[in-house]
């Protein structure tokens, strides 16, 4: 929040994925978030760190700005708008595991997402009944969150069958043959 009270959004480097709304692994893609949540919120591009100038913003590409950078309108609708831009960043970032093959017959893989953030990978045996999300965690092999792994688990998904998808609800913990 800067001295006339309104809400910036702003990219920054950091190692820890916690307390942020999202992550990015190149500027380029924070960026045409950025600009995203700007044209669908109606958003300042120079409030969003996308511009530079002390002036009215005149960005290239978004025209949606009603004037806060040039006090023409006022700080708590703007204020709002950031706040509903940052919900939806917070509530597009999803639970799931991924069910893939097992390295036997009577068990089955899982890939594990919390937060949009992968946690690792493990094997199940198909009796096994997980009951809530910290149970994967008996089973879970941590890894490291990275551009690789995140690249990986998306063309995965787009290339999976829906049967094989299981957003973290108590109805879809159960283990399935």
């Amino acid at each position: 929040q800067n001295r006339k009270g309104v809400i910036q959004l702003a990219l920054t480097k950091t190692k820890h994925v916690y307390n942020v709304h999202d992550y990015f692994f190149s500027r380029a893609a924070g960026i045409e978030k950025l600009e995203q949540l700007c044209i669908k919120y109606d958003l300042c591009p120079r409030y969003c760190g996308l511009q530079t100038s002390i002036e009215r913003c005149s960005h290239y590409k978004i025209t949606t700005c009603k004037g806060i950078c040039v006090d023409e309108e006022p700080v708590e609708p703007y204020n709002k708008r950031v706040n509903d831009a940052c919900d939806s960043l917070l509530n597009s970032k999803t639970d799931y595991f991924l069910k893939l093959a097992g390295r036997t017959a009577n068990e089955y893989g899982f890939v594990l997402v919390k937060d949009g953030i992968y946690q690792g990978y493990g094997y199940l045996d198909k009796s096994d009944q997980i009951s809530n999300v910290e149970d994967f965690n008996n089973y879970l092999i941590k890894k490291k969150h990275t551009y690789h792994t995140d690249k990986i688990i998306r063309s995965f998904i787009r290339q999976m069958k829906e049967n094989d998808f299981y957003p973290l609800l108590p109805e879809a913990l159960v283990a399935q043959d």
